[in-house]
């Protein structure tokens, strides 16, 4: 019996003793999307008395190990750190950025943004020069801002005008000569935020060298040619007037290829009337008559883009393309190149005859889904085909007995359909004037 009372008595005591566990704590600390900086100081204080400190690592702390508040001994008068239910603050670089109640043996991971306590402002910066030519956009680009905290930032840009133009790359047009003053004001998500003005200098539109203009009527085809400058192929919904402009320069000139004609021309008319696409040819300037790779550029949002489904006519000094409802929208083109922007080219186009149907076979010179191919018989658009494989493949049953002239992107060929329909000759007209080379196809039955 005195056994079991001395035994029952040590294991109370033990019970009574036993030392109480620390609160461990782990935490990711971020400045909007940016990862707080190595070696902040990071302190655990309780009623205003310090138990343990650390420092940031890697934007965060208390990883390896974690980051630990002792427990006060109860069994001692000093107190040697937290109790069950005490206000742990946490203060990094001496400011107060989490707060929680200790409990013995816990281990507490929180992810906390800081920005409240630690965001910087933001910085507006562009270096758009805001010159332009009355009735064309130009462009305004804030790529240049930044904030040392977070991407998340919006850019808005105040006209003298009246006008409010939104986001960190737009445009905006002016109707009338003059200078004029722009303000950005970039913000961040505590809207903390920076401007600057950016002056303005808008000119009239210079007086083209060269213009004509044709009533076309809704619902037919229409050729509308400014001699060997340029010749337009629209269809309208509408009968409507279309115009077109040359000029000897180019005067609209932000982010111009960096092999261009020095030249341009506009396209006006009611683009809600016209049918989509329109097809355009162009005279290529002598001082580019060497370049294979060139392209349409029309002018679009403030700068000049390439028109993807572009390029050179073989064996002709002209330019092809088809222009889109984004691509028309300004109206203004000139003819350049710049690497990488080239569309594929037709190596080969070949006709064959199966049954009462015609297959015509472009071979392109690399596949491209994000391009198309565009067939034109006697000059009406026939098909249009993704080039998601290098030869495309169309089929037609109208080629009545005649001549008649294949037009895929810029290769050009020339077919005569004999009435007999047991041969029919493919004229290559990718040489003419020059020459005619002749190929003959038999029919197999």
């Amino acid at each position: 019996m005195l056994l079991l009372l001395v035994a029952a008595n040590m294991v109370s005591t033990s019970l009574v003793h036993a030392e109480p566990l620390p609160h461990a704590v782990s935490c990711t600390l971020s400045i909007g999307d940016a990862p707080v900086q190595d070696n902040l100081l990071v302190e655990a204080k309780i009623d205003g008395v310090l138990y343990a400190a650390t420092y940031t690592k890697d934007g965060r702390f208390g990883y390896d190990p974690y980051f630990k508040i002792p427990a006060d001994t109860p069994y001692t008068e000093e107190v040697t750190g937290g109790r069950d239910g005490d206000t742990v603050q946490i203060y990094l670089d001496g400011e107060e950025i989490l707060e929680f109640a200790f409990e013995s043996g816990r281990i507490s991971n929180f992810v906390e943004d800081i920005s409240r306590l630690f965001n910087d402002p933001p910085v507006a910066s562009t270096h758009t020069s805001l010159n332009g030519v009355i009735g064309y956009s130009v462009e305004l680009d804030a790529t240049g801002s930044y904030d040392p905290n977070t991407a998340n930032l919006t850019y808005i840009w105040h006209h003298d005008f009246g006008a409010v133009s939104t986001g960190k790359i737009t445009s905006v047009t002016y109707q009338m000569a003059g200078e004029y003053t722009t303000t950005l004001t970039v913000a961040d998500p505590q809207e903390l935020e920076d401007s600057m003005n950016v002056e303005a200098t808008i000119l009239p539109q210079p007086a083209p060298t060269g213009w004509t203009q044709k009533d076309i009527e809704g619902g037919k085809q229409s050729t509308v040619s400014l001699g060997e400058a340029a010749s337009i192929w629209v269809t309208s919904l509408d009968s409507m007037t279309v115009s077109l402009l040359k000029f000897n320069r180019v005067f609209l000139d932000n982010r111009l290829p960096p092999i261009n004609s020095g030249g341009s021309f506009a396209i006006i008319c009611d683009h809600g009337k016209l049918v989509y696409p329109v097809y355009v040819e162009a005279a290529i300037p002598e001082a580019l008559s060497s370049y294979d790779d060139l392209m349409l550029y029309s002018w679009q949002a403030g700068s000049w883009q390439p028109v993807h489904d572009s390029g050179k006519i073989t064996g002709a000094d002209r330019v092809w393309a088809y222009l889109d409802e984004n691509s028309l929208s300004e109206g203004m083109y000139t003819i350049g190149y710049e690497h990488g922007t080239s569309s594929p080219r037709v190596e080969n186009l070949r006709i064959e005859k199966e049954g009462e149907t015609y297959r015509i076979l472009a071979h392109f010179e690399y596949m491209d889904p994000s391009s198309r191919a565009y067939l034109r018989i006697d000059d009406r658009l026939v098909a249009t085909k993704n080039i998601l494989e290098n030869e495309v493949v169309f089929e037609s049953r109208n080629l009545e007995p005649g001549t008649h002239v294949l037009k895929v992107n810029g290769l050009v060929k020339e077919t005569m359909i004999h009435s007999d329909e047991n041969v029919y000759l493919l004229f290559s007209l990718s040489a003419l004037p020059v020459a005619l080379t002749t190929f003959v196809f038999k029919k197999y039955n």
